[in-house]
């Protein structure tokens, strides 16, 4: 590359990053604030208050690119749901238990076959955000 070259380059990538370093500050601050917004948070949270499901657990399953709590598990329920589980509940499940959720409940139900019931409240984050923004 001759000396002209490498000046226009130069140019260039200066171009470039001035146009391309705006936009994506401008997108990951708009990103952000999407994410931490009052109405995105009680969208989020009636969204898991408003859905319910039950059914019998036909397959356990792991996702394998993490590690210790932060693998992904999940119990295929018999209803076609697909029901992401905490890694402290995972365990102690069996195929066969039973997992359900009523409506207008932050408490999942999980039932082994002998009859004791684990109850977990799994949208803690969302209720105490919410609670923390009206104050």
């Amino acid at each position: 590359m001759n000396s002209e070259e490498e000046i226009e380059w130069k140019k260039q990538r200066t171009l470039i990053a001035k146009i391309l370093l705006p936009i994506l500050f401008l997108t990951l601050i708009g990103g952000y604030f999407m994410v931490n917004s009052k109405s995105y948070i009680d969208k989020k949270y009636h969204e898991f208050q408003n859905y319910s499901f039950s059914g019998e657990i036909y397959k356990k399953e792991e996702d394998q690119s993490g590690d210790g709590c932060n693998i992904a598990r999940y119990f295929h329920l018999k209803t076609g749901i697909i029901h992401r589980v905490d890694c402290y509940i995972y365990p102690d499940m069996k195929i066969g238990d039973f997992v359900y959720k009523n409506i207008k409940s932050d408490t999942v139900y999980y039932v082994k076959k002998n009859g004791d019931t684990i109850k977990q409240n799994e949208n803690p984050y969302y209720k105490e955000y919410i609670e923390l923004m009206k104050k």
